[in-house]
């Protein structure tokens, strides 16, 4: 899954009080940055050989729910970690 990478930002900011973030399961995302997928879609709309082509616009890596955890704490400078919810 692709996600932009301001939502984790954000989402990160309001989970600071608790100290975790929450997700289900261990799905891996992808972050982008809205400006990073901005700047494709430019240089794609000037430029040539793109008719019918098809983007996916990814982050470089896909990141677990821990190792999203992980780089808020390197970040913030502060304790995080990330809680598996189970649906139910």
């Amino acid at each position: 899954m692709n996600y932009y990478a301001e939502a984790l930002a954000d989402e990160a900011r309001m989970s600071l009080g608790v100290g975790a973030l929450t997700g289900l399961g261990e799905g891996r995302v992808a972050f982008v940055s809205r400006n990073d997928v901005a700047a494709a879609a430019a240089g794609i709309l000037v430029g040539e050989g793109h008719a019918g082509a098809i983007y996916n616009a990814t982050g470089p890596a896909a990141l677990t729910g821990a190792e999203q955890a992980a780089l808020v704490a390197e970040v913030t400078g502060k304790p995080f970690a990330f809680a598996a919810v189970t649906e139910g």
